[in-house]
């Protein structure tokens, strides 16, 4: 800084501490704010907390900026940069290099933002006081920044912090994105040589950094996208399976009842010929004959066609491992969430209890105990089923699947947990008197899924012993 403006800045005591604290707050506040809203749902503390937290930073940083220079100072700031960086890193749950990943776009974009506030600054010197006219410019540029922020969290950023996929690339990555802020930062020429050549040259690192890493974030969640549409397709495969298999058991019913009519019709004549001719021996033979041809395996567990269906598929599985079933179902006709996302949640449910009980010793008791009951607005699902006795989970508490050496989360419960998250749901996994328990709680709205198709009604049903 020249002599005469130091001269001008000493004539008023308050320019130099005002100016740095406006340049503080402006140029670390809204970006860090920005951060904060995107990783809102996996922050360890009160968002309240962490922000008090930011500012005592940036305080700090502010005193020791007045009390050591005239004016604002860059190796002043430039470690509090990494201070309040790895303080919101600590502050959330997120691994760091995958919040490095997420957020390197929009630290690129907001490092380019800043390129072309400061080149016009130094261009158009409209103040006398340093920062005053790039710290207004972010403030008008926020306008624009904070929007497209908000769009990018929506469309990118939520899907990558909601899914746990990627492991093997977010380290290579947030590698490759600091490397290359890093470099633009320090090699740049515009730090010393304020020319049109230098801005081009600062600007066109940024901009091909922030192509670079938004295209493989983008990528990334193509690939959730579609990994999404095959486990729905999946879900509305395994339910037409179910309905056609159903289809074809009621089918077969309808068989089984005519022959019985036409076999209780032949019954009927001959009990009458024993009757007649005093036989009453040979009509308890008869009649202990017609009880063993009688299938009463099956039966409806309640009036909803979709959870009929659910439990009327696996019932002979559980049947065939010789498990104990209790059911208590308390729904109506109607069904109160899509019927994809009960299949998906009942489903998976039913097919891990059963795999659960395959697994277990051939004299091990088994047992299944399912209730379903919808109340208002609400839909309340617990299942308590034998297992093995072994869980692991991972880092954040949820729950990896056996079928994958225990290391990877298993699909269904996946499936599960994004079919919850469209209801508002809640769920809780435990061990209770040695069986595997799970609770969900779900919001509903008869209302919104009153009209969805109902499923073709299937004649038999899983056999019921009460409430499991």
């Amino acid at each position: 800084m020249n002599l005469p403006l130091t001269f001008d800045l000493l004539q008023h005591p308050l320019a130099v501490p005002m100016v740095t604290l406006f340049y503080t707050i402006v140029h670390v506040l809204p970006g860090n704010l920005i951060r904060l809203y995107l990783f809102r749902r996996y922050l360890r503390f009160s968002p309240q907390l962490i922000i008090a937290g930011l500012l005592v930073l940036i305080g700090i940083e502010t005193m020791i900026q007045i009390e050591a220079v005239t004016v604002f100072s860059r190796r002043i700031a430039f470690p509090f940069l990494f201070f309040i960086f790895f303080y919101l890193i600590a502050v959330t749950r997120v691994p760091m290099a995958k919040q490095i990943c997420i957020i390197a776009p929009l630290g690129l974009l907001w490092f380019g933002m800043q390129t072309v506030v400061y080149a016009i600054e130094d261009a158009y010197p409209v103040f006398e006081i340093p920062f005053l006219l790039s710290g207004l410019l972010t403030l008008a540029n926020l306008l624009i920044i904070i929007p497209f922020c908000l769009y990018y969290g929506r469309t990118i950023a939520d899907p990558l912090l909601a899914d746990d996929s990627f492991d093997a690339v977010w380290k290579p990555l947030a590698w490759l994105g600091t490397l290359i802020l890093v470099l633009t930062i320090l090699l740049s020429p515009f730090n010393e040589l304020r020319t049109n050549t230098a801005l081009f040259v600062r600007l066109s690192a940024a901009i091909g950094a922030f192509c670079c890493i938004g295209l493989a974030l983008y990528a990334m969640n193509e690939r959730l996208r579609q990994r999404a549409l095959r486990e729905q397709l999946a879900r509305e495969a395994e339910m037409a399976e179910i309905t056609r298999q159903n289809a074809a058991q009621m089918e077969e019913n309808e068989r089984t009842t005519r022959t019985f009519r036409t076999q209780f019709t032949a019954l009927l004549e001959k009990v009458e010929e024993n009757l007649a001719d005093g036989d009453y021996t040979g009509i308890e033979h008869l009649m202990r004959d017609a009880a063993a041809q009688i299938n009463t395996n099956y039966a409806p567990v309640c009036g909803n066609e979709t959870v009929n269906i659910l439990i009327g598929y696996w019932q002979p599985v559980f049947d065939r491992l010789g498990a104990r079933t209790e059911y208590r179902i308390e729904i109506g006709t109607e069904n109160p969430i899509d019927p994809l996302d009960l299949t998906a949640i009942l489903g998976n449910l039913l097919r891990n209890a059963a795999e659960a009980m395959e697994r277990l010793s051939p004299t091990a008791e088994r047992i299944l105990r399912l209730a379903l009951v919808h109340q208002a607005d609400m839909l309340f699902l617990t299942m308590d089923n034998s297992f093995d006795g072994t869980l692991r989970y991972d880092a954040d508490g949820n729950l990896l699947s056996s079928k994958r050496g225990c290391i990877e989360h298993g699909i269904g419960m996946e499936s599960i947990r994004a079919s919850l998250a469209r209801y508002d749901g809640a769920m809780e996994v435990a061990v209770e008197d040695g069986l595997f328990s799970v609770d969900m709680t779900l919001t509903t709205s008869v209302d919104s899924y009153g009209d969805v198709p109902s499923v073709e009604r299937s004649g038999q049903y899983g056999e019921v012993d009460g409430i499991s």
